[in-house]
């Protein structure tokens, strides 16, 4: 008879990497069977958000977990705690808002849209937060009320901030019937516009993420050659990286706070059973290179820094699939 642990063992992957002389993977126990798809922590870096299937809402503080009540049974892609007052906005699939206060109320708001919602970002000073999704789905949050965003079509995927403060958000490369669409773009604020930054030729950008000296990291594959690619944003257009690895699919990419490391999580667009995931080393001298971890049933789905940079949360699961995270 499986136990609770080991079925949570074979469905998720939680891994604590510390930054210290000799850097350290632990694998952390997940007291849940439900899948887990992202991770998020605290500005003060006392506790983390994890969310996944069927609602799933996890607390984790001082290495210990406490399941909250989402009032949800959808699954949830995203969570983004607000810097200023702790309260953690949830997304998912079908539409689903979930706002929770920093004792655990949760309460579901009407986003009046049915697109599944994948990404869900406080600002720096947290004010508003922006809410994307499939179908070019985008949403301003201040508190009170939801202003939709135009300007995009595409499924959009990633959110960063720079340090002005201002939104940048990147896609799919093909919209609404194989139309070519931007791939990154920067949040107007006051327009509640979406205006196209760049567009990468037949390749979907998955992840950004802006780190030391105004330096975004994009990555993604090429959806004809099935290579992964990466990109930095120098202020004007997005200049190649070179990746090390070949045949991989990138789906995650997190900047170390302070610091010109980054990692850059990989997944596989194949069934359960048919590929694993790694996490790869970035440097801004040497690129993408430098396998840290690697399994071959979980892919990973999200990497998430301690605000101290003492420590990353890496996740993962064996369903995930690149079009799906």
């Amino acid at each position: 008879m499986r136990t609770a642990s080991s079925l949570a063992l074979k469905k998720n992957l939680l891994l604590r990497f510390t930054d210290e002389e000799q850097r350290t993977v632990h694998r952390v126990i997940v007291p849940s069977e439900r899948i887990i798809r992202w991770g998020s922590w605290s500005g003060d870096g006392e506790e983390a958000a994890l969310v996944g299937n069927n609602g799933l809402m996890l607390q984790f503080h001082n290495d210990r977990f406490h399941e909250l009540t989402s009032q949800t049974n959808e699954h949830l892609r995203c969570a983004s705690y607000n810097p200023k007052d702790s309260t953690i906005l949830a997304v998912g699939n079908k539409g689903t808002i979930i706002l929770m206060d920093k004792v655990g109320r949760a309460r579901k708001l009407d986003s009046k849209t049915a697109s599944n919602l994948r990404r869900a970002s406080w600002s720096p000073d947290g004010s508003y937060a922006i809410i994307v999704g499939n179908d070019g789905a985008a949403l301003v949050w201040d508190g009170l009320s939801f202003v939709e965003i135009n300007g995009a079509l595409n499924n959009l995927r990633s959110i960063t901030w720079d340090q002005e403060g201002s939104a940048y958000v990147s896609g799919n490369y093909f919209g609404p019937s194989m139309t070519p669409s931007p791939t990154l773009y920067k949040l107007d604020y006051e327009a509640k516009l979406l205006q196209s930054v760049a567009i990468t030729e037949k390749t979907d950008i998955i992840s950004i993420d802006f780190g030391p000296e105004q330096q975004l990291l994009a990555v993604g594959y090429d959806l004809v050659w099935q290579e992964p690619r990466a990109y930095k944003w120098n202020g004007q257009a997005l200049e190649s990286v070179k990746v090390d690895e070949a045949g991989v699919y990138p789906t995650s990419v997190a900047w170390q706070p302070g610091n010109r490391f980054a990692f850059v999580g990989t997944g596989t667009p194949k069934p359960s059973g048919q590929g694993g995931g790694m996490v790869l080393g970035y440097t801004v001298e040497d690129g993408i290179k430098g396998r840290l971890f690697e399994d071959p049933e979980q892919r990973i789905v999200c990497v998430a820094w301690r605000p101290q940079s003492d420590y990353a949360l890496i996740i993962g699961n064996r369903y995930a699939r690149t079009f799906s995270t």
